[in-house]
């Protein structure tokens, strides 16, 4: 898929969001060298790296033969404050990596779908506020599914995370556990724990 290109004329929006582009980077930390971007072509979607590179030279690299994927000359663009603004400002969707560089992460979210996933939803929070533990409960952008998310007062492990987070959904009898080398869920609407990307659905 091809990457998105940043020109150094583009219009500053940082001024119009002085309030919001605080708010989200203090609360929704994650990587700052690298953020994702939302790509869209027929009927696919998805999220890859924002790049930053030169469109006339990987007009002439693919003339030769050559992808996206095997393009060197490209750079990861950072999460600035501008690229915050163009998405507050609907130019584009972006998210944040919340798994850092030392496997830790600031916040974790787990993605409920299927068909009773408010209840388990619900579960999961209710177990969650007997530990006391804070949740935060986001509804989908399908609207047919919701995001729990947890916050941590400083970088936690995520295989840490991980465990807690598992045991709690046990706890909360929203899922059987099955043990086949690695947990998997069975039954449950719980769709993934998100380590590698989140959107910020605003």
């Amino acid at each position: 898929m091809k990457g998105i290109c940043h020109f150094k004329d583009e219009k500053s929006y940082e001024g119009n969001f002085s309030i919001q582009i605080p708010l989200i980077k203090s609360t929704f930390k994650g990587r700052e060298d690298v953020f994702a971007i939302r790509w869209e072509k027929g009927n696919k979607s998805g999220y890859m790296p924002a790049y930053f590179y030169d469109p006339y030279m990987y007009r002439t690299h693919k003339m030769k033969g050559g992808t996206f994927q095997n393009y060197k000359d490209k750079t990861y663009l950072q999460l600035s404050d501008k690229e915050i603004a163009k998405h507050l400002n609907g130019e584009q969707q972006i998210g944040v990596y919340p798994l850092l560089i030392d496997n830790t992460s600031w916040f974790l979210v787990a993605d409920f779908d299927k068909e009773n996933w408010m209840e388990e939803c619900n579960k999961f929070i209710v177990t969650c506020s007997e530990r006391n533990i804070p949740t935060y409960l986001e509804r989908s952008r399908s609207g047919n599914g919701g995001h729990v998310w947890i916050f941590f007062k400083q970088p936690y492990p995520a295989i840490r995370s991980r465990k807690i987070f598992i045991s709690i959904l046990e706890q909360s009898g929203a899922f059987f556990l099955c043990l086949i080398k690695a947990p998997v869920l069975t039954g449950c609407s719980l769709t993934r724990i998100f380590f590698q990307v989140k959107v910020w659905e605003i």
